[in-house]
């Protein structure tokens, strides 16, 4: 087998703390990480030059060494010492620098791929190992559950998922870059993820609403209004729980019901370039 072809899902923050920042220069944090069923395909096939050749269907994506899954490559042979050229097609529908985190869903995809169809037999933890050195969100993909994130995103505790069909996903086109924002974000003293544990664990969208929250929303909602504009409106509609995935622009609403959802959907989705519906997996 000199081929493969995966799905790579997108995720959402179902609640995000941004903590100290550290002696390395990054921020500890503590958050809530939640799979979605929307989702890039990605295809992989071995070839015969050592290089890494990146298709896409869309043109705002990178094809060189600066695409995450280029420096998956590069990451995985530096691991094993393997010399094996990929020819890679990103079948691309997650939205970009978004707060959905595809570029790291991508690339965790390339190394599950590789370890698959080349007989590498790394653990999920080497794996996870590999993925640290490529961007905080990579090493959460090789555990597929709903999990707490700590340390910068890299230690992990699962916890019960979220079960529900009724997650609307709303962008309004903008790309943001995280390190913008964690360049004038105001850390919390303190986390108060676990209140939000607690809701998902007994499955209430009523405490969940109370309790769950994105620190980093204030910075963003400050530079981007009308991505603050994008929750209100959400909330207006009568979603139940409206926060900002990461660290934007993507804008996630949960409801109890799929009326509800697919009545806010049939509402915006002529105002806004990117609605999704998605449910959690």
């Amino acid at each position: 087998m000199n081929t493969i072809q995966l799905d790579s899902f997108a995720k959402i923050n179902l609640s995000l703390d941004v903590l100290e920042e550290r002696e390395d220069g990054y921020h500890n944090i503590d958050t809530i990480m939640q799979l979605i069923d929307l989702k890039d395909v990605i295809e992989i096939e071995c070839i015969d030059q050592n290089e890494c050749i990146i298709e896409c269907n869309k043109q705002n994506i990178p094809l060189d060494h600066t695409n995450l899954v280029h420096k998956a490559w590069e990451a995985l042979k530096k691991y094993t010492g393997i010399q094996q050229g990929i020819k890679v097609h990103i079948q691309k529908n997650i939205p970009v620098a978004a707060g959905l985190a595809g570029g790291s869903s991508n690339a965790a995809a390339v190394i599950k791929g590789l370890n698959e169809i080349l007989g590498l037999n790394l653990s999920k933890e080497e794996m996870m190992e590999i993925g640290i050195g490529i961007g905080a969100d990579v090493p959460y993909f090789f555990m597929g559950k709903t999990a707490r994130a700590t340390g910068v995103g890299n230690i992990f505790e699962e916890i019960s998922p979220l079960k529900t069909e009724g997650v609307l996903i709303v962008n309004n086109g903008r790309e943001i870059s995280s390190k913008e924002v964690y360049e004038d974000i105001e850390t919390s003293e303190k986390s108060k993820i676990g209140k939000v544990v607690s809701a998902i664990e007994n499955q209430d969208l009523n405490a969940l609403r109370e309790s769950a929250y994105n620190t980093m929303e204030k910075v963003v909602f400050e530079k981007y209004p009308k991505i603050h504009d994008i929750k209100n409106r959400l909330l207006s509609l009568g979603a139940d729980v409206v926060l900002m995935s990461g660290s934007g622009a993507t804008v996630f609403a949960i409801t109890n019901t799929l009326e509800k959802r697919n009545e806010i959907y049939e509402e915006l989705k002529e105002d806004y370039p990117i609605v999704f519906k998605a449910k959690t997996i």
